[in-house]
């Protein structure tokens, strides 16, 4: 597992608007655009994109969430979020 800080901006939880400036990644590579990413602090499922600013985070489309649930490890993550999310209080 290697781990990381987001340099470039820094992007904002598009569902909760936390600063998320640290990273997570289970392959030996940076988030790249169309990464799925979730946040800690909500349990937000979102999606790298890239943007002139940068590397940001937008929310997964439908689409995109019912593609996550094919993805074992990432249900897995999703969940520990959830369990997370909700004893900070924040969901």
């Amino acid at each position: 597992m290697r781990q990381g800080q987001i340099t470039n901006l820094s992007p904002i939880c598009p569902y909760c608007g936390t600063k998320l400036d640290g990273w997570t990644h289970d392959a030996d590579a940076e988030p790249k655009a169309g990464d799925f990413t979730i946040c800690l602090y909500c349990s937000g499922l979102g999606v790298f994109f890239r943007s002139v600013a940068g590397l940001l985070i937008r929310r997964a489309t439908p689409t995109e969430q019912t593609e996550a649930q094919g993805h074992p490890d990432l249900v897995k993550a999703l969940c520990v979020a959830h369990i997370y999310a909700v004893i900070r209080g924040r969901e």
